[in-house]
């Protein structure tokens, strides 16, 4: 069910990604369409700078599942 989810998503966010400067070039003014589908560009990358820095910094949180685990006394070591 996950996977489905995923290519689904995967498909639609690659059409949304597609149209939207093609729609915002068809309602801008001409002297701003440039612009505004630069911004809207530019917008993409830094979402996914921030999300690229926020999943790194994450990823120094313990306890969460992603690294090994963390033994909570002695009789889980051995």
């Amino acid at each position: 069910m996950l996977i489905v989810g995923r290519f689904i998503n995967g498909i639609c966010v690659g059409i949304e990604s597609a149209q939207v400067p093609v729609y915002i070039s068809e309602v801008a003014p001409p002297s701003k369409r440039g612009r505004l589908v630069g911004a809207q560009q530019w917008a993409i990358t830094w979402g996914i700078m921030i999300m690229f820095y926020i999943s790194y910094g994450c990823s120094f949180i313990s306890g969460t599942g992603l690294g090994p685990p963390i033994p909570c006394n002695e009789s889980e070591t051995n």
